[in-house]
């Protein structure tokens, strides 16, 4: 089974995947990286980071190579407002 690596990246920080994680394929991969960053952006919005702020998770396999690249930030509907059914929203790919 391959292994792909989830690394974090927004305007300010880069987080390295060291450890990564063993998935039967890109789809999967693409799964798991929408559950992180679904979590990452929860842990954003609690800490007060702007909920618009960009924010992407870069998928690579075991030789460095990216496989996907997945942009995701929160956006309200009505400025001001941000409910959960946003935040389920899936990622917008690029």
């Amino acid at each position: 089974m391959p292994r792909f690596f989830f690394h974090y990246r927004t305007d300010d920080d880069f987080v390295v995947d060291e450890i990564g994680q063993d998935l039967p394929d890109v789809e999967a991969a693409h799964e798991q990286a929408a559950d992180i960053g679904r979590t990452m952006l929860s842990r954003a919005l609690e800490n007060g980071e702007k909920p618009n702020a960009a924010r992407c998770i870069e998928i690579v396999d075991e030789e460095g190579v990216e496989v996907l690249y997945i942009v995701f930030w929160a956006s309200a509907s009505k400025p001001g407002t941000l409910d959960a059914e946003e935040l389920l929203k899936p990622p917008t790919l690029h």
